[in-house]
C-alpha cells in the first residue's frame, strides 16, 4: 500500500530507477511514532525500512538522485496518510538481485560473499566486484577478504563501503592482499 502510494508519487523528472527499486522492495514502516511540534502544528513522524537485494542497495548507494527520490516518494507517501517520515533505513533483504536459474532456484539466502560482489555490480564497482569474487571472504568478529592481487585505494574503499552497507556501520572490516 505505501509502496504502491510511493510509486505514484514520483515524478517524471526522478530516475526510473527509485521506481524499479521500489516495486522489488520490501517497504515496511515500523510501529513507533515519534511526534513532535513545530510551527506548522504537531507531526507524528514514522521510521520506513526498505529492505532490497544487494545489487539495488549498491544502485541506490551510487544514485544520490534515486535515494532522493526514493525518500521524498515515501514522505509524500506517509504524508497523504496524516504522518510524516522522521527516518528512511535501507537495509539488505538477504538476496542478491539476479533472477533464478528456474522456478525452483528462488528464495534461498545469499552468502555475504556473493552480496558484497553484488552490490559492488549495482555500484557500478566492476574491478572491486571482480577482486572481491577472486577473493576468499570469512566472517567471524570481524570480516575479513584475502586476495593474492593487488587493490588500489579506491577500490580498497568501495570493498569496506559495501561490507559495512550489507552488515551495518558496527562491523569491522579487514581487507588483505597476498597470501
Amino acid at each position: 500500500m505505501l509502496r504502491d502510494a510511493a510509486i505514484a508519487a514520483l515524478g517524471p523528472h526522478d530516475p526510473s530507477l527509485a521506481a524499479e527499486i521500489l516495486a522489488r522492495a520490501d517497504v515496511t514502516v515500523l510501529p513507533e511514532r515519534r511526534e513532535w511540534t513545530a510551527s506548522a502544528g504537531t507531526f507524528v513522524g514514522r521510521t520506513v525500512v526498505v529492505a532490497m537485494d544487494a545489487h539495488s542497495l549498491g544502485e541506490l548507494h551510487a544514485s544520490p538522485a534515486t535515494a532522493d527520490a526514493l525518500q521524498s516518494a515515501l514522505a509524500h507517501a506517509l504524508g497523504a496518510a496524516g504522518e510524516a517520515l522522521s527516518q528512511l533505513t535501507s537495509v539488505w533483504s538477504g538476496a542478491d538481485g539476479t533472477p533464478p536459474k528456474d522456478y525452483r532456484s528462488g528464495g534461498e539466502p545469499m552468502s555475504l560473499h556473493r552480496a558484497v560482489g553484488a552490490w559492488l555490480d549495482g555500484a557500478g564497482e566492476a574491478i572491486a566486484a571482480a577482486w572481491v569474487r577472486s577473493a576468499e571472504l570469512t566472517e567471524a568478529r570481524a570480516v575479513t577478504i584475502q586476495a593474492p592481487g593487488p587493490l588500489s585505494p579506491h577500490d580498497r574503499g568501495v570493498v569496506e563501503a559495501a561490507v559495512v552497507a550489507l552488515r551495518g556501520p558496527t562491523v569491522r572490516v579487514h581487507v588483505r592482499v597476498g597470501k
